[in-house]
């Protein structure tokens, strides 16, 4: 072990787990998710438009969805995690 890197008390231990984890709710899925939808798998599972629509119509619905999903979560979670969890 490290010394310098122990956290004697667990509940600061959360704290700095939370404190670290806080600004990559966002951030992270941002990043992936575009790169995700790039699989027809992906995309094939995120449209709800016609079939004969282009696998670059899926790729933009895809990644506008996730996105939309990713905000939506994040401003319930904060809204969660102030009004209660504060």
């Amino acid at each position: 072990k490290l010394p310098f890197f122990r956290v004697d008390d667990r509940t600061d231990f959360d704290a700095l787990r939370i404190a670290a984890a806080f600004p990559n709710i966002v951030a992270l899925p941002i990043l992936i998710f575009p790169t995700l939808c790039e699989f027809p798998v992906v995309y094939n599972a995120f449209y709800e438009g016609p079939n004969e629509s282009t696998d670059g119509e899926k790729y933009k619905s895809c990644v506008d969805e996730s996105n939309a999903m990713i905000f939506v979560y994040f401003f319930a979670w904060n809204l969660l995690y102030w009004i209660i969890g504060y």
